[in-house]
């Protein structure tokens, strides 16, 4: 039988065992233990919340006011969201569309977001289509979209209705999810 060789105790072996010492040292100082301080502070805190348990239970409700009767309905009831009507756009300047897909149209809803849905196809000039006044933004608006191949460009909508889309394009592009305020 062959002996083991006793020796000094590798780096390994005293680190973990300083680690062992430590961690079992932490839970020792973790807190104190109760004390007669600790111990009267929570018997009255304990009596304080049965006492304000029995007043909280001795309180009656009463229901308030009626509010007024919304646009839809008598108080209280639902809240009826219109789905959005989508009204045509006309395409220029070579644009076209896939007739498996949503035709190019929007819709404005009663807070001024205009929505824009349907698929394009690139034409010979950049300008896409020109949105009636209802739906036109106050401000230049970008949208950042992706093209049929996947490549990411902008989608450019001006005030005076204008919508546009980066020159030399040759894939599609989805105008499904496109939205803005006006």
């Amino acid at each position: 039988m062959s002996q083991i060789k006793r020796g000094r105790p590798s780096p390994a072996i005293i680190a973990a065992a300083l680690v062992l010492v430590a961690a079992l040292a932490g839970t020792a100082l973790a807190g104190p233990g109760p004390t007669a301080n600790t111990a009267g502070k929570a018997g009255k805190a304990l009596k304080l919340a049965k006492k304000n348990k029995k007043a909280i239970n001795n309180i009656e409700l009463t229901p308030g006011p009626a509010g007024q009767d919304g646009k839809d309905g008598a108080d209280g009831a639902d809240a009826v969201i219109p789905a959005p009507v989508y009204k045509p756009l006309a395409l220029q300047n070579g644009w076209t569309t896939n007739a498996a897909y949503f035709s190019p149209s929007y819709s404005v809803d009663a807070q001024g977001l205009v929505r824009l849905r349907g698929l394009v196809i690139p034409g010979t000039g950049v300008v896409i289509t020109t949105l009636p006044a209802e739906a036109r933004p106050s401000k230049i608006t970008q949208v950042p979209i992706y093209s049929g191949n996947g490549d990411a460009t902008g989608l450019f909508i001006q005030p005076d209705g204008q919508v546009s889309a980066n020159s030399g394009l040759s894939a599609a592009l989805s105008l499904d999810g496109v939205t803005f305020h006006k």
